[in-house]
This record gives C-alpha cells, structure tokens and sequence, in this order.
C-alpha cells in the first residue's frame, strides 16, 4: 500500500521498511520535499498569500504527512530561512577569512564581501523574497530569526572590522556600530535591487555601495596620521 493510501497517522513511528527503504528516511525524504517546496512557493507567491495546501501539492504530498514535520506554515518558513542565513553566513565568512589571509585591502575585502551577497541574492531571487521581504514582516518566530540573523551578521562584520581596523577606539569609533551602518546600507540597497527587477549591472550596484567602505576607510587612515602625528 503506497503512502498516499495509507491510513496510518501521520505521527505514528513504523518501523517496517517500504521498498528498501525504512520509515525514518522516507520520513526525511517526505520533509525535504516540502522544504523544496517551501522555498518554491514562499519564494515566489509570498508568505502571507502561500497555504499548506499550496507547499503540499507542489510537494505531491497530502497535507497530513506535512503535519509529520512541521507545526504550521510558520516553522517551515523559519526552517527554510535559517537554512539560507547558515547557506550565505558561510560564504561570507570564507570570503573575508580568505581575504585577510591574501593580505587584500579593506576596500578588497569588503567588495569580495558584497560580490558573495549580491550573488547570492540574485542567483535564486526566491532567497531574496523570504530573506529580505518577508523576514521581518512574517510571524514572531520569523522575526525572531531576522533579528538573530542580522546580529549574526554584524558579528561577522566587526570582527572583520576589528582586524582591519585595530584602533577604531582610540579613535572614539565602536566597530558593531559601524558594522550595523555597513548591513544597513547593503540591505536596503539590494531590497531596492530586487524591487526594481535586477535592473542595474551588479557590478555598479557593488561600486556604488563601495562607496560607503570606502569613506570608512578614508576616515581611518587620516584618524590614524592625525594621531601619529601627535605622537
């Protein structure tokens, strides 16, 4: 008898094999696909107009075997999202730990930092729907994760700015707000990215945000002369 037209509970725990295969992983198999699903359907239709109905028919699955691994709508949003946060954390963190260890200027850094963003985004406009529109606007548990996400984030941020940067104290400058300002900037501008449908080259969008790195980093080599000078 195929899954379909089994009457079990969704939630009972069998331990009999189907076709080779036992009911853990088929079970798992049965959540990645509506983890695939998810991301489809969030990633285009949105959160707020997409229902269990619509990821368990793109999934070819009833909606009780979604019940099997999710609470509600909410928590697979929240599994798929964090799935992409440790996805692009990832990236990021390879890029500027390679970046210092090459020896690249902070502006390097900082534009390999925005290249792995901006393509990270574009390369699946689905992550920049649940990312970056939907995040924040979702449920509290969504939110929630937004808010760990970003702090995420900006720890990677300043820690880069921490070695880049050694004496941002000594001159009055805090490195987590500074980073703060730096994600700032890079949210909205890729939001405005997206919102107008990839419209300008990545490669000028990346200058332009290169921009504010920059200025940072203007601002620190002449802090840095003004207080050698007064050595």
């Amino acid at each position: 008898m195929s899954e379909a037209e089994s009457d079990r509970p969704a939630y009972a725990r069998v331990t009999r094999s189907h076709k080779g295969v036992d009911a853990e992983a088929r079970r798992k198999e049965r959540r990645q696909r509506l983890v695939e699903a998810g991301l489809e359907t969030l990633g285009t239709k949105g959160l707020h107009t997409t229902t269990v109905r619509d990821v368990c028919g793109h999934a070819g699955l009833s909606e009780r075997y979604f019940y099997e691994s999710f609470s509600g709508l909410g928590e697979l949003f929240d599994t798929i999202y964090q799935a992409l946060h440790q996805e692009l954390l990832g990236r990021l963190m390879t890029v500027l730990v390679s970046s210092r260890s090459a020896h690249h200027s902070a502006l390097q850094g900082g534009k390999a930092a925005l290249e792995v963003w901006f393509t990270f985004l574009k390369e699946d406009p689905r992550r920049a729907r649940i990312m970056l529109i939907d995040a924040m606007g979702g449920n509290q548990g969504s939110a929630r994760g937004a808010k760990a996400a970003a702090r995420d984030y900006v720890g990677a941020i300043q820690a880069f700015l921490d070695l880049l940067y050694p004496s941002l104290p000594a001159q009055h400058l805090s490195s987590r707000i500074l980073a703060s300002v730096l994600l700032g900037a890079c949210i909205h501008t890729a939001k405005e990215w997206i919102w107008s449908g990839f419209e300008d080259p990545m490669e000028s969008v990346i200058g332009h945000l290169s921009m504010v790195f920059q200025a940072l980093d203007s601002h620190y080599q002449w802090a840095s002369m003004v207080q050698a000078s007064k050595g």
